[in-house]
């Protein structure tokens, strides 16, 4: 796979917070899918990253699913690998992004401060 054109600024932790905050509280009394349109924010976000990555075919479909490939970095014949992933939260956690903390010994300047005011 060619280097990425981007140079990321936040590692993995950094990243997490990020999305963290993002409200993709769902609605178990809905009948759509997504339960709630506010979902997709978090997906729009992952697509977005994805394509700046340089993965091409990155989007984000009418039901909130994101999908892109990565292209394989060998010539041998090998299976597909899917990452699959909830990107919705409980109504039981309340409404908003949530709050999280990365572990002892964190960098990061956003650890504690997660939720929005």
């Amino acid at each position: 796979m060619p280097a990425s054109p981007l140079a990321f600024t936040h590692d993995v932790t950094e990243r997490f917070l990020r999305y963290v905050v993002i409200d993709t509280q769902s609605d178990p009394a809905s009948p759509t899918c997504p339960s709630t349109e506010k979902q997709k924010n978090l997906g729009r976000l992952l697509a977005s990253e994805l394509l700046a990555m340089g993965l091409a075919d990155a989007h984000l479909d009418e039901h909130g699913y994101v999908y892109a490939t990565i292209p394989a970095n060998t010539d041998r014949q090998v299976p597909v690998i899917c990452f699959c992933s909830h990107m919705d939260t409980s109504p039981d956690c309340g409404p908003g992004g949530q709050r999280a903390c990365a572990p002892a010994g964190c960098r990061s300047r956003r650890c504690g401060s997660a939720r929005p005011s």
